[in-house]
């Protein structure tokens, strides 16, 4: 099996839609020094962005209800529309219990958007039979929005659509819904988890994971298109169940889509390593990718890893990110594949690369991935360390070249720069990230997670990103 080696450099410092109901919005903020450096102007990479929202931080605080971010496992609860606002999808619990769904606008500068439901959201009193919560806000052309909706069992997964002023779109799907399992025969895998990605010409993908009634999971791709009908060129019948060793409480964690139509997807296990799979554009395994249409990401037999991010472009091919989890603290993991689903020779020998920014000590080991992008030149890294709670939580952002080597251009810290997230609270997630180049945007759930003090929030906070230097 080919292990990973390690790069170590120590930084030098189907329903009935209801009604929706109305609301007061508030929102607080916490407030952080502003950073300055000599030469570097007001700000450096890393500083928070003190022109969003009050000194750079926006909390989502809709009166009368607790919010509850949208599904966190993919980072995928806020998304950037085309006009730079931001959407944010959550849950909503009223003083009598239960789950509403929620989506909220937010301007570039970190505002509720007034022009959008009731000053800047709106919440959905649950459909027949469901408590659903927002889980991915999807922007499509003409300011819309698709949302993913999921019960809070996980049991049940939907998709709406909202127009641009927030309102229902009763032309999207049925009276303006979409069931993933009511759309499909009786008895085929349930959709348990998943996310919607781009398919180009107006249309769709949704990728999720499904469980059957053996309690055996395994993977699905849905296109839809803009209307939100299956479009039946895919696969014949609009979907594809994806045959992966998932094991229990397996996942698809990413999927991207290439030009010429196949898609690659990952996954995460908690038997066994970690998978890329392509599909072709018919939905069937690729069979000149890897092996019958997988790559494995080999271990050296005593770590497991998974992978949570994928990329591709036509310039600069396959790049994959993750974690390696069966040890601590956990390290991340880089690689690339060339179009026959190998890694080329030319990186790291031909071996994935583990990723340790600066180290255990400094706090800078590169754990859990959040974003990736590349370019002919290499690949720009977003992640977050591994803590337990009582370490300062910490966002990485490096760039290497095509190698795997650090590019030492990209910052003053030989290629790679560290965020402080000064946030208290032992309960600290990330739900969401929009990544520019000249801006880092998070949002996050902070607090002690059964009340008190700090109380939970849920906040968007937005950081200089590398267009700073």
């Amino acid at each position: 099996m080919l292990a990973g080696s390690t790069v170590s450099i120590r930084p030098r410092s189907g329903g009935i839609p209801g009604r929706t109901d109305r609301c007061r919005m508030t929102w607080t903020v916490i407030r952080r020094k502003e950073s300055v450096m000599s030469g570097l102007g007001t700000h450096k990479q890393g500083d928070i962005d003190t022109s969003f929202g009050i000194d750079g931080t926006f909390e989502l605080k809709v009166e009368g209800y607790v919010i509850e971010p949208g599904a966190n496992e993919r980072l995928r609860a806020l998304a950037r529309a085309d006009d730079g606002s931001i959407m944010l999808a959550m849950g909503c619990s009223p003083p009598e219990g239960g789950w509403r769904y929620g989506l909220a606008k937010i301007t570039r500068d970190g505002q509720f958007d007034p022009s959008f439901g009731n000053q800047g959201v709106v919440v959905e009193p649950p459909l027949s039979g469901e408590t659903l919560q927002g889980a991915q806000p999807f922007p499509v052309d003409g300011n819309a929005t698709v949302l993913v909706l999921r019960s809070q069992g996980s049991d049940t997964w939907m998709l709406t659509r909202r127009d641009g002023a927030g309102a229902i779109d009763t032309s999207f799907g049925i009276d303006g819904y979409v069931n993933l399992d009511g759309i499909r025969p009786p008895g085929e895998p349930g959709v348990v988890k998943g996310f919607v990605i781009p398919a180009g010409g107006g249309e769709f993908f949704f990728v999720g994971t499904t469980q059957n009634a053996e309690q055996r999971y395994g993977g699905i791709v849905l296109r839809f298109d803009a209307s939100g009908h299956l479009s039946p060129a895919f696969a014949g019948k609009g979907y594809a169940l994806v045959d992966v060793p998932l094991g229990a409480r397996g996942r698809i964690t990413d999927a991207v889509v290439q030009d010429d139509g196949k898609i690659l997807l990952s996954t995460a296990t908690v038997a066994g390593n970690s998978r890329i799979v392509r599909l072709l554009p018919t939905g069937e395994p690729d069979p000149a990718f890897g092996t019958n249409g997988a790559f494995v990401v080999e271990s050296d037999g005593a770590h497991r890893n998974e992978i949570e991010r994928l990329f591709w472009s036509e310039e600069a091919g396959i790049w994959a990110a993750g974690t390696i989890m069966s040890r601590p603290p956990a390290a991340g993991l880089l690689l690339t594949l060339d179009d026959d689903g190998t890694i080329p020779v030319g990186f790291n020998g031909g071996r994935y690369l583990e990723l340790n920014y600066g180290g255990a000590d400094d706090g800078g080991i590169f754990a859990y991935p959040m974003h990736i992008e590349a370019s002919g030149q290499g690949v720009t890294l977003v992640g977050r360390a591994d803590y337990d709670g009582t370490l300062i939580k910490r966002v990485i952002v490096g760039r290497h070249d095509r190698t795997g080597a650090l590019d030492p251009s990209f910052s003053d810290d030989n290629g790679f720069f560290i965020i402080d997230v000064d946030l208290k609270g032992l309960n600290f997630l990330f739900f969401g990230i929009d990544v520019t180049d000249a801006h880092l945007t998070f949002e996050i759930l902070t607090g002690n997670g059964a009340g008190g003090t700090p109380p939970e929030r849920v906040l968007v906070q937005r950081y200089t990103s590398w267009g700073a230097r």
